[in-house]
């Protein structure tokens, strides 16, 4: 199967593809399955309890609403993994296995996909939080916090990657 160097990060980048579609029509249960583990974090984080109404999250202090999801975010950690993580390699099996281990990786990845995501954004918000006392009179700080934060996870990550996919290719050769 020549094509299965391909298939890997075809289907990611399609998979994160049509979230972000979805997500772009509003989806409130797309967002909620983004939500809802952040909330459960920050609960445990806050020690405060959350209502949900409408698939966004309230705490006492702040709230939850669907730009908070990290869709994204999750777009962009998927397409750095369908970039740097090496694609399935031709094996003597057949070509039923070899979908179904495809679709099994493809899965394994989107949920890693959705573990860096949900990392990222809770340690956003959860920095935030720290600073929201400072905060006061400077809008720019939660954008910015965000900022920092995405991008220090991104560059970590895709450097993880990187060395997985140097560590491959120095072991193939």
């Amino acid at each position: 199967m020549r094509a299965a160097s391909w298939l890997l990060p075809a289907g990611l980048v399609s998979v994160a593809g049509a979230i972000k579609l979805v997500a772009m029509s509003g989806s409130a249960g797309l967002h909620a399955l983004f939500l809802h583990p952040l909330a459960l974090l920050l609960a445990v984080y806050t020690g405060e309890s959350f209502s949900e109404r409408k698939s966004l999250f309230y705490f006492p202090d702040f709230f939850l609403d669907f730009s908070c999801a990290g869709i994204n975010f999750f777009v962009i950690v998927a397409i750095t993994i369908a970039l740097l993580v090496p694609g399935a390699s031709a094996h003597q099996r057949s070509m039923k296995f070899q979908l179904v281990q495809l679709a099994l990786q493809c899965c394994l990845l989107l949920f890693t996909a959705f573990t860096v995501t949900l990392t990222a954004n809770f340690l956003r918000v959860a920095l935030y939080l720290r600073l929201q006392p400072l905060a006061e009179g400077r809008v720019w700080l939660h954008e910015a916090v965000g900022i920092a934060v995405f991008l220090a996870i991104l560059i970590s990550f895709s450097l993880f990657l990187y060395r997985i996919k140097n560590a491959k290719q120095t072991a193939n050769t």
